[in-house]
């Protein structure tokens, strides 16, 4: 049985994009630096010190854009755990959607789960220790010169959800993966990090996604030496149009 504390904190998000070169530009601005280039795909590995963002330019990924010209927009995020087939297959056994990736040769085959709005849950086996899982499917970039850590970690992701699913994924995170009631908020079982549900007017499931991604801000940085405020505003009102979902900032 799936127990509260098997959830470890986010490995990565990704990002499907029609326009690599803008989210390239917000992505630096941010501090990310590519370090990784996919073997066999389109997909590039972005990292600031532990925090990693996958970059998806394959046709499949991008089917998901509302803007398919020219946008970007979070189509997964990925949980560390202990023992994922294991909880993978319990998710399934409990109603979870499965999610089928297309494999290339000697390709590492992470199990997902679909979640609102097509979306992806991703179950990264906790096994830092022993090896890299982007050593397998990514080639090393050498990144031109590191900037400045200015995030701790991704604190949060909001999840836009249509009106008639809220109670299906209120109840999904809550009595399948643990997570707590935290005000407006879903504390994961590690408390590393929150969910927050928002609720969109109508049943679009074209309407649903992930919608906002939040930093925690380093508690060495300052605006006067990596061009950033604490204020959220700052990266709302400065996120190219073509990029579907925001970014915010909480100090530490």
């Amino acid at each position: 049985m799936m127990t509260k504390g098997l959830i470890k904190g986010i490995e990565f998000v990704e990002i499907a994009t029609a326009d690599l070169a803008t989210l390239d530009k917000l992505l630096r601005r941010l501090h990310f630096v590519k370090v990784g280039a996919h073997r066999s795909k389109a997909v590039h590995l972005y990292r600031q010190g532990s925090l990693n963002i996958i970059v998806n330019q394959e046709t499949d990924a991008k089917l998901c854009l509302r803007n398919q010209a020219s946008g970007s927009q979070i189509k997964a995020f990925a949980v560390r755990v202990d023992n994922a087939p294991t909880i993978y297959a319990e998710l399934l056994s409990k109603g979870a959607w499965s999610c089928q990736s297309s494999l290339g040769a000697m390709e590492l085959n992470i199990p997902g789960i679909e979640i609102n709005g097509g979306c992806v849950l991703y179950l990264v086996e906790n096994n830092h220790a022993h090896f890299s899982i982007y050593d397998i499917d990514f080639t090393n970039v050498e990144p031109v010169g590191v900037p400045t850590e200015i995030f701790s970690k991704i604190a949060s992701l909001s999840l836009n959800i249509a009106t008639s699913h809220t109670r299906q994924w209120q109840d999904f995170f809550t009595g399948l993966l643990h997570f707590t009631q935290q005000g407006d908020y879903l504390l994961s079982p590690d408390h590393s990090f929150r969910l927050k549900l928002i609720t969109k007017q109508g049943d679009d499931i074209a309407d649903e996604g992930i919608a906002t991604m939040t930093f925690m801000q380093a508690s060495h940085s300052n605006s006067a030496d990596n061009q950033c405020t604490s204020q959220s505003s700052h990266y709302v009102k400065n996120i190219p149009a073509a990029i579907g979902f925001q970014i915010e900032v909480l100090n530490k």
